[in-house]
């Protein structure tokens, strides 16, 4: 299994009309800005403890308990293969030979910018639904976004559209 070192900078997210900014610089947040629009559903978790996940979302309880997160890293972040890769073995499923790892996400636009999306399901394994993750790569200044949303299926499913509105309400700061 691949291990990635991520080289970290302690971000702080601040409401703005159930969106997002992240804070001066010179505070120690990241090195761009950005902005963004929560669906009203989605309760704000704020940042974790490890100081990458610029902002943090959750919906619904138990196996309808969707999950969102907005982490910025500098560089490529490990780089699209490996982030492809770590998230199909997320849900179950085998990595990708690297000739079909970049094959795997669909491209589309987040402020403008080229970015990757992918959507991955996993299998049902005993009690346990399907997980399911989709997650949106995109290159911003010197540093590169991931945007996920993870949970059973079912429940991703239900946030599918919610999730896609709040991708195309990001801006990074130029």
């Amino acid at each position: 299994m691949l291990k990635i070192m991520f080289i970290t900078a302690t971000l702080c997210v601040a409401p703005l009309d159930r969106g997002a900014r992240a804070e001066d610089p010179k505070e120690g947040a990241p090195s761009k800005k950005v902005t963004f629009k929560a669906p009203k559903e989605w309760e704000a978790l704020g940042p974790d403890k490890t100081g990458i996940v610029t902002a943090r979302f959750q919906t619904g309880e138990a196996a309808s308990a969707v999950t969102v997160t907005l982490v910025e890293l500098a560089g490529e972040g490990g780089g699209l293969g490996a982030n492809v890769n770590r998230w199909r073995t997320q849900v179950g499923l085998e990595s990708l030979a690297e000739k079909e790892v970049l094959k795997a996400p669909d491209p589309i636009k987040v402020d403008g910018a080229t970015a990757h999306r992918l959507d991955v399901t996993g299998p049902a394994v005993g009690d346990k639904p399907a997980p399911r993750i989709i997650a949106v790569v995109v290159k911003s200044g010197d540093a590169t976004w991931f945007i996920k949303m993870n949970g059973s299926a079912g429940a991703v499913d239900k946030q599918k559209a919610a999730f896609d509105e709040f991708v195309k309400s990001i801006r990074f700061e130029k």
